[in-house]
């Protein structure tokens, strides 16, 4: 399923789990497996039946894989996402696990008294640094890439919050059995829990680098119908536009024809709507225009004609 989904990259963990094998010294217990060639013939059919109907079907995707999965992304980079090699780290510490890292980094410091568990928690620890070493050094790095991570470091996480909770045993705070001050530590977890789903999901912050993707997003759903005459708006986008396509699908199922075209297409006399920063400057720079209104970096504007 994970090659299915995500084509090469779903295999990214397997030169560890080689590595893992070899550490524990069960090569040969794996090689000697019967389930483990049944597994490895099943891979390899249903992936490679996948790769070759789909080139079929399509004439050039084998080659747009070699390009964009087997070299393209991990040895270049995409426009705009050519981060420095620490990218993940600071998503981690300033965005995505900022409130989880102390607890992180405890859980790493005390996971050899965990005398249990140490085996487990340094499998976890190994193989997401395995991972963050991997996509740290692709050419191209996008914020989604990191999150396969975070799992392995949960484990951590969860045994520190564990650990932390064993130890408000030791303080005689009781009341019929009951450890009050390990039910707070908690409870207090689950609150910030509770808001930090509703923070990200019910009241959304665009960050400034996340403006010229999301905003227009926003605008789609909350004010493209308050237009006066939707319909005669054209949507201009360059590139990858399948986050649109939703509000595209809405608007038709209520009556509207939401139209999605390139700059190429623009023409005097069209109502436009610009949320890319390289086609409000291409726009600039070719069109007399007038902007109409504007929400965050979403403008809608008249071409008037050529400069």
């Amino acid at each position: 399923m994970a090659t299915y989904t995500k084509g090469v990259a779903g295999l990214i963990c397997t030169p560890f789990l080689v590595i893992a094998a070899i550490f524990h010294r069960s090569v040969l217990s794996v090689l000697k497996s019967k389930e483990f060639y049944i597994g490895l013939i099943v891979l390899i059919g249903l992936v490679g039946f996948h790769y070759i109907y789909r080139d079929f079907i399509t004439p050039g995707y084998w080659n747009a894989v070699v390009f964009e999965e087997l070299g393209g992304r991990f040895s270049g980079e995409i426009p705009g996402h050519d981060h420095p090699w620490y990218y993940y780290l600071k998503l981690m510490f300033f965005t995505h696990y900022t409130f989880w890292f102390p607890f992180l980094i405890l859980g790493i410091i005390l996971r050899v008294y965990d005398i249990k568990n140490r085996q487990y928690l340094n499998y976890c620890l190994a193989a997401g640094l395995y991972y963050l070493l991997i996509v740290s050094s692709i050419g191209t790095k996008l914020e989604w890439y990191a999150m396969p991570v975070y799992p392995f470091f949960s484990a951590i996480v969860g045994s520190m919050i564990f650990f932390i909770y064993s130890q408000c045993k030791r303080v005689h705070i009781y009341k019929n059995g009951y450890n009050y001050l390990g039910g707070a530590f908690l409870l207090l977890l689950l609150v910030f829990g509770i808001f930090k789903v509703k923070e990200n999901f019910f009241t959304p912050h665009v960050r400034p680098f996340e403006e010229e993707t999301f905003n227009i997003n926003y605008f789609l759903k909350d004010q493209y119908e308050n237009l006066d005459d939707p319909d005669k708006y054209i949507l201009i986008n360059e590139g990858y536009y399948a986050h649109l396509l939703f509000y595209k699908y809405y608007h038709h199922e209520n009556g509207r024809d939401l139209r999605i075209t390139t700059k190429e297409n623009i023409n005097p006399g069209d109502i436009i709507i610009l949320h890319e920063f390289s086609v409000l400057e291409y726009v600039s720079n070719k069109f007399e225009a007038r902007e109409l209104g504007r929400y965050e970096n979403v403008k809608t504007v008249k071409i008037i004609d050529y400069k």
